[in-house]
């Protein structure tokens, strides 16, 4: 996933380990994981991962990936008792004559299905290896079975929201609907985290009251949560910019023409000096 995050691609191949399934199966990087992709989302895993039990996944999660299995998987078992060798799988023993064994392994160089020949040692077991080739057995509509990441709807925007957005207007997640699709900048988060304790009490107030609304909106399909790409940014943009950091996220969706609703008159002329549309909060109230 370190390749894909933060970018949107064509395809995205998800590997998940067979271990820390916890990790791998959190909901919001789960999400983050699957919703890279323009086109189709690759998940390699064990096929234990069906049947792996833990309060700690999310039973969306679980749905989805029993969907996955149901409709859309390709199984291609490993018998974990062999060992595999130059397209050869030989038994756990090595064979008594090893220059033979090395002569048999340059010839399995040019056959894609090597059987060894049945030596005198009753540890040897005659194993043959299949050619294994991926079949295609359908295509994975995202926009049916994912819903927690969308493109714009017919009738909605998509609104990148600044952090005095929160500070002025609390509720403002509410307001825009579920119609609209919000992306939330984890920069915007975190400043708001550092103001409920810096700021003055009515402002310290609407702070924890924007912070206790995310955490419910977070779990919305509408609302996708984004990290900062400061590698989108102009080379004269401060990287290190909390502002700019944000409006690297908005950079993200560019291509779907979002709208980043923010009071700051600095980063509104930034935004739009690289084409994104702005919108304060006193107009988009005011149009409401």
């Amino acid at each position: 996933m370190t390749l894909s995050q933060g970018l949107t691609t064509d395809i995205v191949i998800f590997v998940i380990p067979n271990t820390g399934y916890d990790w791998s199966l959190n909901r919001r990087l789960f999400n983050v994981a699957t919703s890279r992709a323009r086109r189709h989302t690759i998940i390699i895993a064990d096929n234990n991962i069906i049947t792996f039990n833990s309060p700690l996944i999310d039973r969306d999660v679980k749905s989805y990936l029993q969907k996955l299995n149901d409709e859309q998987s390709v199984y291609i078992p490993i018998n974990s008792s062999d060992r595999i060798r130059d397209n050869q799988i030989i038994a756990k023993y090595p064979p008594i004559n090893s220059h033979k064994d090395d002569e048999l392994n340059r010839d399995a160089i040019n056959s894609s299905i090597t059987a060894l020949p049945a030596y005198d040692d009753p540890c040897f077991i005659k194993t043959e290896v299949p050619k294994v080739e991926v079949k295609v057995v359908g295509f994975l509509d995202l926009e049916k079975i994912q819903t927690t990441k969308k493109k714009k709807t017919k009738s909605g925007c998509i609104y990148i929201i600044d952090t005095n957005i929160f500070v002025d207007y609390p509720d403002i997640c509410n307001r825009l609907g579920k119609d609209n699709q919000i992306i939330l900048s984890a920069k915007v988060v975190d400043e708001l985290d550092k103001l409920k304790i810096t700021l003055a009490d009515e402002d310290k107030e609407n702070v924890n009251k924007a912070l206790k609304n995310l955490n419910r909106a977070i779990e919305q399909p509408n609302v996708v949560f984004e990290v900062a790409n400061t590698q989108l940014l102009p080379p004269d943009f401060n990287r290190k910019s909390p502002d700019n950091m944000i409006l690297s996220v908005a950079l993200k969706y560019k291509s779907d023409n979002p709208i980043l609703l923010t009071s700051d008159n600095g980063l509104q002329i930034k935004a739009k000096g690289l084409g994104l549309q702005t919108i304060s909060l006193k107009e988009y109230l005011k149009g409401k």
